[in-house]
């Protein structure tokens, strides 16, 4: 069980990490569900519209290194401060050009503005990230870390649907000025009560049963500067995976749904509903991380991925599909953070903002390459052929993490 005091370390995390997290992805989500909306509305076309959202991914994954360089120069309160205050710059300054559109100078605004402000908020998501892994003990990261990621989705979640909203009364660049609305409140949170060094909990007692969990990952809490670069190789591959499992899920959902003549608000609703049933698991998740370990979870997760996606396979039905959806969302739920906690878990004691940049870049990569490797399939193959590779590969994943866990030593 979780003691007093693990709860009261864990709620010190609210104003300065989970409170700003949410609305920065609030933020996030909500310009990313407008954003083709908006381009295709300054006239540009479609494939222009396109290319630019795959290059808003590319910059990403990037500037993470750069990113983890920049935060280990400046420290993370500065660095979460000054990218705030950027990105709130350039989101206000999408609101204006698109409000504007007046000319081709408010598009080249607009696009100008869309690029630049994705290295401050990948500075902005890193620095948070370290500040939890540098801030937590070992025994109360995967609860931290999946907190983070909860934070995070329920941003993604309220996002869109304050977007939704917004332009059911007020014209698109309402959705830009909202966002920039929401970084400014996440900056107010943020220094509401700071994670100042006086404030960092890794050398404070966390109660007893989080202090059997420190013992078990000892071999995983290293004492020096050193980076295990074989174990960062092997389970990134397995991480890798996963990422790409994650993102290629609303695609595959959609593509099926559209091949099994499912209407658009059916889609809509699968997703919908997986996103409810990973929330709900996110805090027994957090729990199964610290208590029964890093890898189980990678490999639940895993396992999840590839059970959901076989039964998405074999379904030509919306209760199909449903269950399908179901089992994925469960471990989804339960692997909530597991990337960030494994990274914090490898991070050396010095430099840990560069190796979480580098380490960002796993599943930054995943994100970009993998739907591309699945279009180039489906150039080729059909979508039953797709339906089955891509539960292959997360099988495979979930094996390699189990089988190379004396090489890795995560617990």
């Amino acid at each position: 069980m979780t003691s007093p005091t693990d709860n009261g370390v864990l709620r010190q995390l609210f104003w300065p990490v989970y409170a700003p997290t949410v609305l920065f992805g609030m933020a996030a989500a909500a310009v990313f569900s407008v954003q083709v909306l908006a381009l295709l509305q300054f006239g540009a076309p479609a494939a222009t519209a396109t290319a630019l959202i795959a290059l808003v991914g590319i910059l990403a994954v990037s500037f993470s290194m750069p990113a983890g360089v920049l935060i280990d120069r400046v420290g993370e309160p500065r660095a979460i401060a000054y990218s705030t205050v950027i990105v709130a710059l350039f989101l206000t300054l999408s609101g204006v050009a698109l409000m504007l559109n007046s000319s081709t100078v408010s598009f080249g605004i607009f696009v100008a503005a869309m690029l630049l402000r994705v290295p401050a908020m990948a500075v902005w998501n890193l620095a948070r990230q370290v500040l939890v892994a540098t801030a937590i003990p070992a025994a109360l990261r995967g609860r931290a870390m999946t907190g983070l990621g909860g934070s995070q989705r329920a941003g993604a979640l309220l996002g869109p649907l304050c977007a939704a909203g917004l332009l059911l009364i007020l014209p698109l660049w309402s959705v830009y000025f909202f966002a920039a609305a929401c970084v400014a409140v996440a900056y107010l949170c943020a220094t509401r009560a700071p994670v100042s060094d006086k404030n960092r909990f890794a050398g404070e007692p966390v109660g007893q049963s989080a202090a059997n969990s420190a013992a078990r990952s000892a071999d995983t809490e290293s004492a020096n500067d050193k980076v295990r670069w074989s174990a960062v190789l092997i389970i990134g591959c397995s991480i890798m995976i996963l990422s790409a499992m994650r993102v290629l899920l609303p695609v595959l959902l959609t593509l099926l749904g559209v091949a099994l003549q499912l209407a658009p608000s059916q889609i809509a609703l699968l997703l919908a509903i997986g996103a409810a049933v990973e929330l709900l698991f996110m805090v027994p998740g957090g729990w199964f991380k610290d208590h029964v370990g890093r890898i189980a979870t990678l490999f639940l997760c895993l396992v999840s991925f590839g059970g959901g996606y076989i039964i998405l396979a074999f379904s030509n039905t919306f209760t199909g599909m449903l269950l399908g959806v179901l089992v994925i969302s469960v471990g989804n739920g339960f692997g909530a953070g597991i990337n960030m906690t494994i990274g914090a878990d490898l991070s050396p004691a010095r430099g840990k903002a560069k190796f979480l940049g580098l380490w960002a870049m796993f599943s930054g990569a995943a994100a970009v390459f993998g739907p591309g490797t699945v279009a180039a399939l489906l150039a080729l193959q059909s979508l039953q052929f797709v339906m089955f590779a891509v539960p292959a590969a997360a099988f495979i994943a979930a094996i390699w993490s189990v089988v190379t866990k004396k090489i890795t030593r995560l617990k």
